[in-house]
């Protein structure tokens, strides 16, 4: 019991570092629009990061047609970002 509390306990006191924000999760694009921009930024001052981006249906599987993601993956500098 006392091994058991104590993994559970080291796995909630992770701390999460996330270097990639983004300035929104989800975008709905109704159509009107030829495009739409997500910015990206790299919190981290020091690396480099790659960012992948793909499209999902309401179901969560990843769809290939009609739209796609330009570019697919990208670089983003230490401290910077992308578009």
């Amino acid at each position: 019991m006392a091994l058991t509390l104590l993994l559970l306990g080291t796995l909630v006191a992770q701390q999460a570092q996330a270097a990639i924000a983004l300035d929104r999760t989800r975008v709905i694009f109704d159509g009107s629009q030829k495009s739409v921009s997500l910015n990206v930024s790299n919190q981290n001052k020091q690396l480099p990061y790659l960012a992948q981006g793909w499209i999902e249906d309401e179901q969560g599987n990843k769809i290939q047609s009609p739209l796609t993601v330009l570019p697919p993956v990208q670089r983003i500098e230490p401290g910077k970002p992308s578009r």
